[in-house]
């Protein structure tokens, strides 16, 4: 038969044998919890702390005309693609391992190529960088020299599309001016129409031409948007080691009590 009573007794007997534990072990239990602070005060001591900086990073455009005459974007590489490149050891060169306090060697082009991570922002055009360095100035030093890494990258990409079309653009100033230098006759006026009309639709097709690759030489560069260095450390974190720190002792306090208690059973 269920008794009241006699769970009420079990249940002050459990609490009043912990209280009688905890009163017993509290020295254990307060050096366990002291140590575990002081071991955590000394790993946030030790550890070097690193600071983070995030850059946003617009890649470079060649303008272009579409079949109605619209002007359109063509980019000269995707953020997709500058990252897959990004990914292996040997896109990094020294000037960016020096920038970012790496020196120039194997296990260093690897380990950056762990460390910083890239994401293609919103759509393939950006490009967000994120570093990190023993300081706030050295993590943004070290964005920006990938940055100009990948914007002198992307110049000599667009360099052959460039040349192309300045050479392009030439002859057809050239074919112009021929065009242009033949209707400069002394002949008599009818001789002259005829000429005109002769040229004209060579002309127009020359002129129009002209406006799309003028207009398709204005390169844009790739891009530094912003950088944004983190004003206070992100590693180690402070908070979550201490809180660590605590609880570790607290168990290793509370498992000496009860070894204490079973070697005086």
């Amino acid at each position: 038969m269920y008794d009241p009573a006699e769970k009420n007794n079990v249940e002050a007997f459990t609490f009043l044998s912990l209280i009688k534990f905890l009163a017993q072990g509290w020295k254990f239990i307060t050096a366990g919890i002291v140590l575990g602070l002081l071991g955590a005060a000394a790993y946030l001591a030790l550890t070097p702390v690193e600071y983070d900086a995030s850059a946003i990073v617009k890649m470079a455009e060649n303008r272009g005309l579409d079949r109605d005459g619209i002007p359109i974007p063509n980019q000269v590489e995707s953020a997709v693609l500058v990252i897959a490149r990004l990914n292996t050891p040997a896109a990094y060169s020294s000037e960016v391992l020096g920038a970012c306090g790496l020196q120039d060697s194997p296990e260093s082009k690897l380990k950056m190529m762990k460390e910083a991570r890239y994401t293609a922002e919103g759509q393939p055009a950006f490009l967000t960088v994120n570093v990190r360095g023993r300081s706030a100035e050295l993590a943004s030093k070290c964005a920006e020299s990938i940055f100009e890494m990948i914007r002198q990258q992307q110049d000599v990409l667009s360099l052959p599309g460039r040349e192309q079309l300045s050479q392009m653009v030439a002859d057809l100033k050239k074919a112009r001016r021929t065009h242009l230098d033949a209707l400069q006759s002394e002949s008599g006026i009818a001789e002259q129409v005829a000429v005109y009309v002769a040229h004209r639709e060579a002309i127009n097709q020359i002129e129009s031409a002209l406006r799309r690759y003028e207009y398709a030489l204005g390169y844009i560069p790739t891009q530094l948007v912003s950088v944004y260095p983190s004003s206070s450390p992100v590693f180690p974190r402070q908070v979550p080691v201490i809180v660590l720190g605590l609880i570790t002792g607290l168990l290793v306090g509370l498992l000496a009590a009860c070894l204490r208690r079973i070697g005086k059973g």
